[in-house]
């Protein structure tokens, strides 16, 4: 795997981690010491699930497969973790709700996505893999300026519903609301990967960065005062400022981490897909056994704490797991 690629990936599973944590801030009283160390976190991170999206295309839009083999080594291999995971999640719930499992609620939670919270990621990246060939089709057959302007209306029509269905609850009509969705970051992560940029362009790309991430604070915080609560819109992978944060993350590890990995970052990156499948186990286990006390009057620490514990013993596991024969393909 090419050096930026693979350091990508595993600054990337971190940054769910930290998204994960944070959550136990970022629901409780807006504007709180603890609530904006979580909106600090939390938006410092958002552009994490989006490269594992961009990722997948830099990779694999130009990689020679046929649909069978796409069908066989990547969507299958996927179904199978959803499907055990989802069973495993299901009795792990219950376990705290003291409620029982039927078949029919874990068919009902794997057909709603209604298990855990990260779930939801392995439905997207199912349904884009089925798509490849005709995102494969459309980076040869379309001009270079024609796709750019593509992915930039895509994202823009993304943001604009995104916020309008965030703020004013508003359910906007199906069917045109995101365009691509996830699938341009697929197209993003292709055009990035192969385009040049001189060092003025990239830095125009880290400054608008910069002001997007001020903007998801700043605005996460303002909206959520007026509502009472927190107000996701700037935290949405899909809205106006997420897309231009991950994009200035991967330029920037492009041009300054495509650096042969140390062997940790070899190891989060190869078992990244265990350690993000496995990791809210640990989070739940975390988040009862820290007194109130600490996580109130010392949230950094706990964030820290809690992630680092999190990254590493969900590593062990996925290490673990890929030592047993029949259990290493769930993650």
């Amino acid at each position: 795997m090419i050096h930026y690629a693979m350091n990508l990936r595993a600054l990337a599973i971190f940054g769910v981690l930290l998204i994960h944590v944070s959550m136990k801030f970022v629901f409780g009283e807006v504007g709180t010491y603890q609530w904006w160390v979580g909106n600090v976190f939390d938006s410092l991170a958002r552009w994490s699930v989006p490269i594992f999206f961009m990722l997948s295309g830099m990779l694999l839009l130009d990689k020679n497969e046929t649909y069978r083999e796409i069908l066989s080594k990547r969507v299958i291999m996927l179904l199978i973790p959803l499907i055990v995971w989802t069973v495993l999640f299901s009795f792990w719930e219950s376990r705290f709700t003291f409620t029982d499992v039927s078949v029919k609620e874990i068919l009902v939670n794997l057909f709603e996505n209604d298990t855990k919270y990260h779930l939801w990621y392995l439905y997207a990246i199912i349904g884009l893999y089925l798509a490849l060939p005709l995102f494969k089709s459309v980076i040869k057959l379309v001009d270079k300026r024609d796709l750019y302007l593509f992915v930039l209306i895509s994202f823009t029509i993304s943001a604009i519903v995104t916020a309008i269905s965030k703020i004013y609850g508003l359910q906007v009509a199906s069917g045109f609301e995101y365009m691509l969705g996830y699938g341009s970051y697929l197209l993003l992560g292709y055009i990035l990967a192969n385009k040049d940029f001189n060092l003025r362009q990239e830095y125009l790309v880290y400054g608008i960065s910069f002001v997007a991430l001020l903007t998801t604070m700043i605005g996460t915080w303002y909206f959520s005062l007026i509502q009472d609560g927190v107000v996701e819109v700037f935290y949405d992978y899909l809205s106006l400022t997420t897309p231009i944060i991950a994009m200035g993350v991967f330029l920037a590890v492009k041009r300054f981490g495509n650096k042969k990995p140390s062997p940790i970052i070899k190891l989060l990156a190869k078992y990244s897909f265990g350690i993000y499948l496995i990791h809210p186990i640990f989070i739940d286990l975390f988040d009862r056994l820290f007194s109130d006390t600490m996580v109130e009057q010392l949230p950094v620490i706990y964030m820290i704490i809690v992630v680092g514990l999190t990254a590493l013993l969900s590593l062990v596991s996925t290490l673990l797991f890929k030592k047993i024969p029949l259990i290493k393909r769930i993650v």
